[in-house]
């Protein structure tokens, strides 16, 4: 190690995952929120297009209501505790809302960063809800560059900072649902 190499710099290219945050009964009640006449195709962020060369998915938007209150709690207050004893970021709520995911047989999401466009520059941790049994899908793992595998236990919240690489393979059998949310903050310096 040279001089002035930060010895937490390794923690900030780590995954962290909690295990059983929400129940299997739980994650079904977020699943059944996926609506298909409101599921949209999942775009690039970059550029608000699609390409099928880079993403296919369908997404959907939970905003905060009443109804979502509870669940954004939860999540919020998950989040705090692991920044706190992990990364320690400057956070200040969620980036957007949340975005239900649905990948079907053959979808993906190649190698991305979440916050690498200026648009969203002030992402700081990425989260993700696994919410379908790994039983009844193969492929669709999150993978974090270089090959750091997300837990597929129903219910575990996987957190990573938004600037590291990663993405879902092709699922090759089976529905993938997955409630993705984004923490904000004054940007890095």
């Amino acid at each position: 190690m040279f001089p002035g190499y930060p010895k937490q710099r390794d923690m900030w290219r780590k995954i962290q995952v909690v295990e059983r945050v929400f129940t299997p009964a739980e994650c079904a009640e977020i699943i059944a929120m996926f609506d298909e006449t409101r599921a949209i195709k999942a775009t690039i962020k970059e550029t608000n297009s699609h390409d099928n060369l880079v993403r296919q998915s369908r997404v959907q938007w939970i905003y905060y209501t009443p109804e979502s209150e509870a669940l954004y709690k939860k999540l919020w207050d998950l989040t705090q505790k692991v920044n706190e004893k992990i990364w320690q970021f400057q956070l200040s709520g969620f980036y957007d809302a949340l975005q239900l995911t649905e990948y079907q047989t053959g979808q993906f999401y190649t190698w991305h960063e979440d916050n690498m466009s200026p648009a969203h520059s002030t992402r700081k941790l990425s989260l993700v809800v696994q919410l379908t049994d790994p039983c009844q899908y193969s492929g669709g793992e999150l993978v974090v560059f270089p090959d750091e595998h997300a837990s597929r236990a129903i219910g575990s919240v996987t957190f990573f900072p938004s600037f590291l690489t990663h993405r879902v393979t092709h699922v090759s059998s089976g529905t993938r649902y997955s409630l993705v949310a984004w923490t904000t903050g004054e940007p890095f310096r």
